[in-house]
């Protein structure tokens, strides 16, 4: 039984945040709150950034659209030099806070496992274009619920709540201080607690049941 779907808050990051966007724009009476974290914005539903953008934003956007290439070809290319794919990644998202050197390779060995293990990890993004689709359809109807939008201070920062200001009524923010992507590995309470500090004064609105 999924937060959704029991009319609990719903928390995602990236790159589930496309997902939690979706399921309280299309489920709004059974989502009372969403927390939507690292993405400024959920793709398709603002306008997208140039193809040719400046070097610094580049670096950590390019794997997009290498991703939305043809699933195996990124297989092929990624298949025995996950340490250096997934190794960049890690290097351009931390914003300064470098991951420990085991938890790095936890992660890699993951993807490197089998050729399957490191398919799956693309197979979000070939879906890219009917998610733009899609997220302009929703865009029509903005979030009434209240929505939290967390960004690590060295990564996207404030930007994701703003992001979501045309989206939504009611938009909070949280920013986690020398954090960049990944920054909620951290224990789940402390997740939790940071989603209802920042809610503290908000009451969701009321819902008749579904």
């Amino acid at each position: 039984m999924s937060w959704a779907t029991s009319g609990l808050p719903w928390s995602d990051m990236t790159p589930d945040f496309a997902i939690g966007y979706a399921l309280a724009a299309d489920h709004p009476r059974r989502v009372t709150r969403v927390a939507l974290a690292e993405v400024p914005g959920p793709p398709g539903a603002l306008p997208s950034p140039p193809l040719f953008v400046p070097d610094a934003l580049n670096n950590r956007l390019w794997h997009i659209p290498f991703n939305r290439v043809d699933n195996e070809l990124t297989v092929q290319l990624v298949r025995g030099r996950e340490d250096v794919f997934f190794g960049n990644e890690f290097d351009i998202q931390d914003g300064g806070r470098r991951l420990p050197a085991y938890a790095r390779r936890y992660y890699i060995r993951l993807f490197a496992r089998s050729r399957s293990a490191l398919r799956g990890s693309f197979e979000f993004y070939p879906e890219w274009g009917a998610m733009l689709a899609q997220n302009r359809q929703r865009a029509k109807q903005p979030l009434e619920m209240p929505v939290l939008g967390i960004g690590g201070a060295s990564s996207w920062g404030a930007a994701v709540a703003k992001a979501m200001q045309p989206l939504a009524s009611d938009v909070h923010t949280a920013v986690i201080p020398g954090r960049g992507i990944g920054w909620p590995s951290r224990p789940q309470e402390r997740w939790w607690h940071l989603s209802a500090s920042s809610w503290r004064h908000t009451a969701a609105p009321s819902r008749s049941s579904a």
